[in-house]
């Protein structure tokens, strides 16, 4: 299984001072890179939603966050990662995946390793088709960063 619940609670999200809608807030583990992250989907986007079953309801919701995650971690270029909330520019909160990009040189005389943390929103990880755009993008840029710091 690529992710385990760990809690869930039903919530608000509020979108716009007139438009707030009904979520789930779960925290969910992957596996096996054990990332810890939160998602808020609305009751609508989960299949067969129910209060009585709401973390087997979400854990269908969140695989294909897991997957996306523990793809990011498969990479060789992110150490750890975890989820975080924080207020939006608009003033909403959202839900991340705080990334530790690193880059080891080979050389034994550089020091190392060379480390960056970069923030991506959680929902970039649920369409395998924005990967590519929404994380990995930003992960490679962080890492070439990192090698041009410390001169390879």
């Amino acid at each position: 299984m690529p992710a385990e619940v760990i809690g869930s609670y039903a919530t608000v999200k509020v979108f716009s001072p007139t438009q707030v809608v009904d979520v789930l807030m779960v925290t969910f583990r992957t596996s096996p890179s054990n990332v810890v992250a939160f998602a808020s989907p609305p009751y609508d986007d989960i299949q067969g939603f129910t209060v009585a079953n709401a973390d087997q309801a979400a854990s269908v919701f969140i695989a294909p966050l897991a997957d996306g995650i523990e793809r990011m971690m498969s990479t060789g270029q992110v150490a750890g990662a975890s989820g975080s909330e924080d207020i939006s520019r608009d003033g909403l909160l959202i839900e991340y995946i705080d990334a530790i990009v690193e880059y080891n040189p080979a050389d034994p005389a550089r020091p190392g390793p060379f480390q960056s943390s970069i923030r991506l929103q959680v929902f970039a990880f649920e369409d395998g088709n924005f990967f590519s755009s929404l994380v990995l993008a930003p992960i490679q840029a962080a890492y070439q960063a990192l090698v041009q710091l410390a001169g390879g």
